[in-house]
């Protein structure tokens, strides 16, 4: 009856049960046994301690690296190099385009090249600016001559006067005043005022139209 698993209704052993002190050797610091993996550049690596570096070749690498200087790039047979700004995009595209096909060129068996060279002779003319340039400078000016603002501040623009709404009451004339009647006053007398009086109402304020509101009126 062993070969049904249904029988087998006691618990099984599972070797993850915290037995012992437990609590303590998890506190435990344990070092590490077995050695640092070292990489493949590590193992690879011979290291000579009585070799010194090799200075000249290190300066040609740092020279090579670092390009052509600026006058041998910008400057074309002697001319200023700011009139060399436009591109070879410009010269093609934006430019209004030339229907004349271009002159022909010469094989110089010295140069071992065909000339005369487009690149060695750029177009002298000033390059041709849509306005991002102007635009940016003003943009860049009006930032930095402006006090520091808030986002809010430098987005909320103060609407006119006339967008306020500004309310309108009515005054009522003096002579309508329940203040008025000599009913009302009898307060003032010293054989009255110890005694409760009823004070005589105005006029009701939808019998007239001064006392009302001017936004009311229809």
């Amino acid at each position: 009856m062993d070969h049904y698993s249904g029988w087998k209704i006691e618990p099984k052993f599972s070797n993850k049960v915290l037995i012992g002190n437990w609590v303590e050797e998890r506190k435990k610091f344990r070092t590490r046994r077995q050695p640092m993996q070292d990489s493949c550049y590590n193992i690879d690596f011979v290291n000579f301690p009585d070799s010194k570096p090799d200075w000249i070749f290190t300066r040609s690498i740092v020279k090579k690296m670092e390009g052509l200087p600026k006058c041998l790039l910008l400057s074309h047979h002697g001319e200023a190099k700011h009139k060399h700004l436009v591109s070879h995009y410009d010269d093609h595209f934006l430019r209004p385009g030339n229907s004349t096909l271009p002159t022909l060129r010469s094989y110089d068996g010295n140069r071992l090249a065909w000339v005369p060279e487009r690149s060695d002779y750029p177009t002298a003319d000033p390059p041709t600016n849509f306005g991002l340039l102007q635009a940016k400078e003003k943009q860049w000016r009006e930032k930095f001559s402006e006090e520091p603002r808030s986002l809010y501040s430098a987005s909320y623009k103060q609407p006119p006067t006339s967008a306020y709404n500004t309310m309108r009451f009515g005054v009522a004339p003096r002579v309508l005043s329940s203040t008025m009647y000599p009913s009302n006053n009898n307060n003032k007398s010293m054989n009255f005022r110890e005694y409760r009086h009823l004070q005589v109402p105005g006029f009701p304020v939808h019998h007239t139209h001064i006392n009302q509101p001017a936004g009311s009126m229809a």
